[in-house]
């Protein structure tokens, strides 16, 4: 009678969507809408001209991030560095965007309104180029790698850059007016346009895997960069390394802290953060295939609690972290899946599945309802649409988001 009384309040449960499982449901998050950008479609730049691979200057895509301004339905997206993996003098540019949410009388359909070239202060272009390094101040090279992108309370671009690595502040003109350089750790000794060649440091972020998303806290005090994959010294080679960092920058000049993300395959990377508040957020994390190759193509939540009153180990003390297990004493951030991209209840699964989602952020309001909007990057390729999904998300699942602030 007792075993019979338990499976039938098991049924119940399941039959609630409750399930005896720890983990949440996530039965109220829905697909709004698609859409999607030709790959062969122009900025508005004004570039002339060709890159390698016969590719137009001002070709529109590669977008590696997007964040919402707070009004007027107006986004700013980013694109990285350009097609061929930094082999090319691709100028940075970010893009101004009109994405208004759909209606019945008007379906879904991002609208480019500018493009944006990036400068240093005295106006010279920043390019993708890998060959345009300094070695000895890397942070004022005009090579520039940009992957995370966020609006401050002013207005201003916050970017994270992978070359440096760093994350810098610019004006909606394109021109830089700060620079927060991240922990000597994350840094590199040997600059090289040659992937090979900086691979053989023995510290500092990967090659091409450094501070890959960027999040800034509600209120707009502080920036959250996110690094693709483990530092080198945190075993963070040959496919190699579960944990990488997450780096809290006070914009007032404080101390940074450092925490802890553990990856759930040694095949996967981190491609985005934002904050839900000032404690917790969402992550890309995601797998190098495409089509139906791909397996793993979540959005997480994280927390730096990892219970009330227990926050997530602080480790800017920590030099180097293990392959895999930490350390007694050392607790990684609280993580679960809030979203799987691949869900067959999304019906995005399938053979035109982009490898690389980059981007997500929080839209307005809708009711009771969260929007969230992906998008993803094409590598400038022709034959590849860059993709955009917007999400509704049951405030019941996140009931602790706060919407940025923006103005004074």
């Amino acid at each position: 009678m007792q075993t019979l009384r338990f499976r039938f309040v098991a049924i119940a449960l399941l039959l609630l969507g409750v399930g005896l499982d720890p983990a949440r449901c996530h039965a109220e998050i829905k697909l709004q809408a698609k859409a999607h950008l030709p790959g062969d479609a122009a900025d508005k730049s004004g570039l002339s001209g060709t890159l390698a691979g016969d590719i137009p200057h001002n070709q529109l895509g590669g977008f590696s991030a997007i964040a919402y301004s707070g009004r007027d339905d107006i986004y700013w997206l980013l694109s990285d560095r350009g097609p061929a993996d930094g082999a090319t003098k691709f100028s940075c540019r970010v893009h101004k965007f009109k994405i208004a949410l759909p209606t019945a009388a008007k379906p879904f359909h991002p609208e480019l309104l500018e493009t944006v070239l990036l400068t240093d202060p005295a106006g010279q272009q920043l390019v993708g180029s890998a060959t345009d390094f300094s070695s000895e101040h890397p942070l004022q090279a005009l090579r520039f790698d940009p992957e995370g992108l966020r609006l401050g309370r002013d207005g201003s671009l916050f970017l994270s850059e992978e070359y440096a690595p760093q994350v810098a502040q610019f004006n909606q003109e394109g021109k830089r007016l700060q620079q927060f350089a991240l922990p000597a750790r994350f840094g590199i000794k040997v600059h090289s346009a040659s992937p090979a060649s900086e691979g053989t440091n023995t510290s500092g972020r990967q090659p091409n895997a450094g501070p890959e998303g960027l999040a800034i806290s509600p209120d707009g005090s502080r920036l959250y960069a996110v690094l693709q994959r483990a530092l080198i010294q945190d075993h963070g080679k040959r496919d190699h390394g579960e944990n990488l960092r997450i780096v809290e920058i006070p914009l007032n000049g404080g101390k940074t802290r450092e925490f802890v993300y553990r990856l759930d395959s040694l095949q996967n990377g981190v491609s985005e953060i934002v904050a839900i508040n000032d404690h917790e957020f969402l992550t890309i994390e995601r797998d190098s295939e495409e089509g139906d190759k791909a397996a793993f193509k979540k959005i997480m939540h994280i927390d730096l609690f990892r219970k009330p009153g227990e926050l997530a180990t602080d480790v800017s003390h920590v030099e180097s972290l293990p392959d895999k297990k930490l350390p007694d004493g050392v607790h990684h951030v609280k993580k679960e899946v809030l979203l799987d991209l691949l869900d067959a209840k999304f019906g995005l699964k399938g053979q035109k599945f982009p490898e690389k989602h980059e981007g997500i952020c929080f839209g307005p309001r809708q009711g009771k309802l969260i929007t969230l909007i992906a998008v993803s990057d094409n590598d400038f390729v022709r034959e590849n649409a860059s993709t955009f999904q917007i999400f509704t998300i049951s405030a019941d699942e996140l009931p602790d988001y706060v919407p940025q602030k923006f103005g004074p």
